[in-house]
């Protein structure tokens, strides 16, 4: 807060000491209007900045990554796959080590939201070079069928809910 002069009846210099008052106050709120932010013109704006209403913009444009709330970094999801998740694309990355024998193999389970049903996705092993279909059911579980011993596998899925 401006330090200000108390001005009182017949003292000396008292239109001096108004006059400095007021120049105080105007620099402290020139000061604290440099480093608000503007209601108009332009002016850069550093920091994070966290709204708890909604926001509406006329037009933006983005240098940066747009994070949504709903986006998840790299994690891990079992032994043989990882998944992240930016807005509504799901990237899951699948590598499978030889299998022991044959079957249907459960490879992992990623925490898909919105999926209103399985997907099939062809799929080539690289020891055996046969076809394979991995399944990713609703629920998220991702599993290959019909794998021979000593399939090999690493993929990777685009899924956009």
């Amino acid at each position: 807060m401006a330090e200000l002069t108390k001005v009182y009846r017949g003292m000396q210099n008292g239109a001096e000491s108004i006059n400095t008052n007021f120049n105080a106050l105007n620099d402290e709120i020139k000061q604290t209007s440099d480093a608000s932010v503007q209601l108009t013109g332009d002016q850069t704006i550093s920091g994070k900045k966290s709204f708890t209403s909604d926001a509406s913009f006329k037009n933006a444009q983005f240098t940066g990554t747009v994070k949504q709330a709903s986006d998840v970094p790299w994690t891990a999801a079992g032994g043989n796959a990882r998944y992240k998740r930016e807005g509504s694309l799901y990237t899951i990355d699948i590598s499978m080590d030889a299998l022991g024998g044959p079957g249907d193999f459960t490879l992992a389970t990623v925490p898909i939201q919105g999926l209103s049903g399985n997907l099939s996705f062809p799929v080539s092993t690289y020891n055996n070079r046969s076809a394979r279909t991995v399944i990713v059911s609703a629920e998220g579980k991702i599993t290959i069928l019909a794998a021979q011993a000593g399939d090999t596998l690493k993929t990777q899925l685009h899924i956009t809910v």
